[in-house]
């Protein structure tokens, strides 16, 4: 059928036994004038019918009037009108051979027979082949528009009833494919503890899964760690999502696409090996990729791709790969695809990390010495740019590295409020090379530490920083509160107070955290007895040194030892 959608673009489909049948953009069939066509071969009755209705106030548009039962059926098939206004007795077609024909192509198209014969045969074959109505000549205005209306409200019935088809269609499928994507949502978060059945995974997901090829590709965008407007990568996000998922489609028999942080996450099931042919077109769609690059600010996406494996129950390694191929963009950051199976497998952290290297580091970020930290951070980024690491061996390093930055701000730099690790892994996911990482991270870390030593210049902090210098020097020896306030040059009552509004603990809660911090040290990275680590960190009764490290760490030393050594 043909309908007007007032300057919406406008698409042909088919839906169920319709043929024709017009929508626009998003889906809907649409209704607003409807066509007419007037077919008699007597001419006078024809120009009776065209003058005799206000056919634009009844929404209403004549678009054709002949005088032949063929010519009408070339028109109607030709012009798709919505209804047919036609003598019961033409030359070539009569009324009712115009109405089997076209109920055979447009099974939706309303009739109204005229006719000059009152003969109730005649009215009982029109209106068992469709017809809407039977008029008799000579027509009568009102006569006509009540059936005109008749067929209007029908037609909206029509309307109403395939739109609402369409809509339970849509909530149908949309639930579907949310119901796929808690698939891939509860692998991601090990919420499924049972992925040895296949058809289980099918019915309880709405899923079609079938045996072959699983593999898993993860898109990641990248606009750098100054645009972090929520709002922009969400957008982007969709559009990589519909890109990709377009793009997956032809090379699998199902497929899971989800945002998963800022992320695109693909589950592929393909009844054959198609990672060659579905690269090539990965590769052709990053011409696609880069006119983003018009509605986003320089904006670079790295597509990382996991083995391809034929055991179904190996969907959580396939997950894990792709998203550990796209983490060892930081060695290759011009790098479009990474294929998991290029990737390097050294994952030796410690050869970065060395065993005093977290001692001396928090060494620095107590004294604040901010100029050293830099240097260690960029030290630390220069070993790895040179190393043969993989891109998780990496990022270990990285959160090694942030983890003894946060310990020691936390511990450190009192209420100043450091961010917490979370932030600093966030703008990791955002970078895309290990230089650019690195660079970042001792500039930012230098630009915290700065701030806190100036924002601290105005009080009086340097006695309590000699002092915890002290402790952290003599913290093995008997000290106590008169000795280091006599020292730092207050009385005991103001200093214990000072001493506690700025870090936070009291005189002896601050030696026992150090002396504990020491001895867990000394548990995990040496071999000396519980007894000698006791006496190294100030305690010649064991009974009451295995007490306070329980107190303070939940564990008795031997137990620690075994958790963390």
């Amino acid at each position: 059928m043909h309908y007007k959608a007032n300057n919406a673009k406008i698409i042909w489909q088919t839906f169920g036994d319709m043929k024709f049948v017009l929508y626009n953009v998003e889906g809907y069939l649409v209704r607003r004038m409807r066509k007419v066509i007037i077919a008699d071969d007597e001419a006078k009755v024809c120009l009776l019918i065209e003058h005799l209705v206000d056919w634009e106030k009844m929404d209403m548009e004549m678009i054709g009037v002949v005088h032949d039962g063929k010519e009408a059926y070339e028109m109607i098939c030709d012009r798709k009108p919505d209804i047919v206004i036609t003598d019961i007795r033409m030359p070539t077609y009569d009324g009712i051979e115009l109405i089997k024909r076209t109920k055979e192509i447009l099974p939706n198209t309303y009739f109204v027979i005229v006719s000059g014969y009152n003969h109730f045969e005649y009215a009982q074959s029109a209106i068992k082949y469709g017809a809407e109505d039977y008029l008799l000549k000579p027509l009568k205005k009102k006569e006509l528009e009540n059936t005109l209306r008749k067929i209007t409200e029908k037609d909206n019935e029509y309307v109403n009833s395939v739109n609402e088809k369409i809509q339970l269609k849509e909530r149908l499928q949309y639930s579907e494919e949310k119901n796929k994507q808690n698939f891939l949502v509860d692998i991601l978060t090990q919420k499924i503890t049972n992925l040895e059945n296949i058809n289980h995974v099918n019915r309880e997901y709405s899923c079609e899964f079938k045996e072959g090829f699983y593999f898993t590709i993860v898109v990641s965008p990248y606009l750098g760690c100054k645009h972090n407007n929520e709002e922009m990568y969400q957008l982007l996000l969709n559009k990589l999502l519909h890109m990709f998922d377009e793009i997956v489609r032809e090379y699998s028999c199902e497929r899971v696409s989800v945002i998963w942080k800022k992320s695109v996450i693909l589950f592929v099931n393909a009844q054959e090996n198609v990672e060659e042919a579905l690269i090539k077109r990965i590769n052709r769609a990053k011409l696609d990729i880069m006119k983003l690059n018009d509605i986003f600010d320089s904006v670079d996406v790295v597509v990382g791709i996991s083995n391809v494996f034929k055991e179904w129950n190996r969907i959580s390694d396939s997950l894990e790969e792709a998203q550990k191929a796209i983490k060892n963009r930081v060695m290759n950051p011009n790098s479009y695809i990474i294929m998991m199976k290029d990737c390097p497998e050294m994952s030796i952290k410690e050869e970065i990390i060395e065993k005093n290297f977290r001692t001396n580091f928090l060494g620095y970020l107590e004294r604040m010495d901010v100029d050293r930290i830099h240097e260690e951070i960029i030290r630390v980024g220069n070993k790895l740019s040179k190393s043969k690491m993989d891109g998780q061996a990496i990022y270990e390093c990285y959160i090694e590295l942030v983890n003894t930055i946060c310990f020691g701000a936390k511990n450190y730099m009192g209420n100043y409020k450091f961010p917490e690790a979370a932030y600093f892994e966030m703008v990791y996911d955002d970078m895309q090379s290990l230089k650019e990482i690195f660079s970042w991270l001792g500039d930012f870390v230098k630009s915290e530490l700065t701030q806190y030593m100036n924002d601290k210049k105005e009080q009086n902090y340097k006695p309590i920083r000699e002092a915890k210098q002290y402790i952290n020097d003599y913290f093995n020896q008997s000290i106590s509160l008169e000795y280091v306030s006599t020292m730092v040059g207050f009385n005991p009552a103001y200093f214990s107070t000072l001493f506690k509004r700025e870090t936070g603990k009291n005189f002896t809660e601050y030696i026992v955290e150090v002396r504990m911090q020491n001895a867990k040290q000394l548990l995990t990275q040496t071999n000396m007895d519980i007894v000698s680590v006791a006496n190294e960190v100030g305690y010649t009764d064991i009974k009451y040194f295995s007490k306070i490290f329980k107190k303070a760490t939940g564990v008795n030393p031997s137990e620690y030892r075994r958790l963390y050594g």
